[in-house]
């Protein structure tokens, strides 16, 4: 029942309480029941005051980034496609299903479109039904001959098992979800970290050598630019080992240490390192961190006393009237 129907059906009854008595029955106001004209920040803040509107925000959050992600990887995925089509690779192990082109392409754009579906989905059995559509479309591309190296749609798919979990979970009466998810996320950015970080505890990545061919010898990136620019070749050498000592290190210890940290602190930690890698080492890897990045800042989504074991109930409308 609407508020307009609830304040109507209240005055009604009212007037006829008062014609009972022999008053004068006077017909009650109307009222409308669209939103008044409020500023953005007012409607953010009235969304996450409710426990749903929480859960909704993280939801979409991760969605939003998930796409993004595979968004900034399009060029990429365009050339490659090209390439791919021009000088096609057979491989007994993939079948021609896994190794067709048209799979690749096909696969991306429906990924793409059911996730932009499910970010404006409104209905919940519906989102939780669609949510593991794109899983399943990662997963393909994941195993395909030429995307299964792509760290892109690897992310992706972590971000999207999250979100079809999350979104058959979302209920304004379970307090402690946005807690529960921002742990899973925080256990998710966490073996991420460590995936990386054991590939590199090796000799050649402790001397820097790895590094130093791959950024330090000639990467057109402003960092690299000015490093080369502004210090001697055996000081750029030099630089190169302790700079991959020192990713060796916080990948290895964030690793370890995220998934025990605080909601928010873990957010602000998981956001620093993941965008700090493309910051610093290439912009094209936001395709690789953006849905990474959107995990890490549902920790900022905890609210921050201890959710209450009492149901919680929506925002009260401005236009409501009170019970």
């Amino acid at each position: 029942m609407s508020t307009t129907e609830t304040i109507q059906d209240a005055d009604a009854s009212a007037s006829i309480s008062h014609g009972n008595s022999g008053d004068h029955q006077v017909p009650g106001p109307t009222h409308s029941d669209s939103w008044p004209p409020t500023e953005p920040a007012s409607l953010i803040a009235a969304q996450l005051s409710s426990v749903r509107g929480r859960q909704l925000v993280a939801y979409r959050l991760v969605q939003i980034g998930t796409l993004l992600a595979l968004i900034w990887k399009l060029p990429f995925l365009i050339s490659g496609a090209k390439a791919y089509i021009e000088l096609p690779i057979y491989q007994d192990f993939f079948s021609p299903l896994f190794s067709s082109a048209a799979v690749v392409i096909g696969t991306y754009l429906f990924v793409c479109i059911v996730i932009a579906f499910n970010w404006y989905c409104r209905q919940d059995r519906l989102r939780s039904k669609t949510a593991w559509l794109p899983v399943v479309g990662l997963s393909i591309l994941c195993v395909h001959q030429g995307t299964y190296n792509d760290m892109t749609f690897t992310t992706a798919w972590w971000a999207m098992v999250w979100s079809a979990w999350f979104a058959g979970r979302i209920d304004e009466s379970d307090t402690h979800l946005i807690e529960r998810g921002a742990k899973l996320t925080r256990t998710i950015l966490s073996v991420i970290l460590l995936g990386g970080a054991v590939g590199k505890w090796t000799a050649e990545y402790w001397s820097g050598q790895v590094l130093y061919e791959i950024y330090f010898v000639d990467r057109d990136f402003w960092i690299y630019n000015w490093i080369r620019e502004s210090f001697s070749p055996d000081t750029v050498r030099e630089i190169a080992t302790w700079y991959s000592r020192k990713v060796i290190i916080v990948e290895t210890a964030v690793g370890l240490t995220l998934w025990a940290m605080p909601s928010r602190i873990a957010a602000a930690v998981g956001l620093a390192v993941y965008a700090s890698i493309a910051i610093f080492s290439n912009y094209y890897l936001f395709s690789v961190l953006l849905s990474l990045i959107a995990l890490a800042a549902v920790g900022f989504l905890v609210p921050r006393d201890a959710p209450s074991s009492e149901p919680a109930t929506e925002p009260i409308r401005p236009d409501a009237s009170p019970a």
